[in-house]
């Protein structure tokens, strides 16, 4: 593959990922904040420590983050039956009630976008590339 396809791929999803973030933040939160809730979403209680690494961050960084969310309530923190010394982060209600409106405003935005800016044709050969896509965002 040549280098310009995948240069126009990884310019569109950054365009793309942008336009949806502007148009649809979550109320109240950070980006961080909301990134760092998604996760505990996906992956279950987990603790600061894996928190950072999976977003990436520094532990001190992810800390503060942790903190305001456990502040807002979106946040609870509870004691690791394994090992009494870590504590593990879950979502409480107000924090998945903040996430399900995100993501409901990111769906309607990126719907939008789908019917504004694509034709049938258009909008049928992204919902076909889907899987291959979904397999390149996939975890390791």
């Amino acid at each position: 593959m040549t280098p310009e396809p995948v240069d126009r791929l990884r310019v569109a999803i950054a365009r793309l990922n942008r336009l949806l973030k502007t148009a649809s933040p979550a109320a109240g939160v950070s980006r961080a904040q909301e990134s760092a809730m998604r996760v505990i979403n996906r992956r279950g209680p987990l603790t600061t420590a894996d928190l950072a690494t999976y977003e990436q961050m520094r532990p001190q960084s992810m800390g503060q983050v942790v903190r305001d969310l456990v502040a807002a309530d979106l946040v609870s923190k509870t004691p690791d039956p394994d090992d009494g010394r870590r504590e593990l982060l879950a979502l409480t209600d107000a924090g998945h009630a903040t996430l399900a409106h995100a993501s409901e405003r990111r769906d309607a935005a990126l719907e939008a976008l789908l019917d504004g800016r694509l034709d049938d044709a258009q909008r049928a050969a992204i919902f076909a590339a889907l899987p291959a896509l979904e397999r390149l965002g996939e975890d390791r």
